[in-house]
């Protein structure tokens, strides 16, 4: 941490928190477009069992 720059691990976290910020508020804003993008998509297991399997395939 010295090496750092920081004076205890409270700084540190507090420092990574920060860091993430900018990343998180992009995901939401994703996250958001997507629910106002059109109709909605009800996402189960079988949905995601087939998403797989087509990936494998194609």
């Amino acid at each position: 941490m010295a090496s750092g720059g920081y004076s205890n691990a409270a700084e540190y976290i507090l420092h990574l928190i920060r860091q993430e910020q900018p990343r998180t508020a992009r995901v939401e804003s994703l996250l958001l477009a997507g629910l106002d993008s059109g109709n909605s998509l009800e996402i189960t297991d079988d949905w995601w069992e087939q998403k797989r399997a087509y990936k494998v395939v194609s």
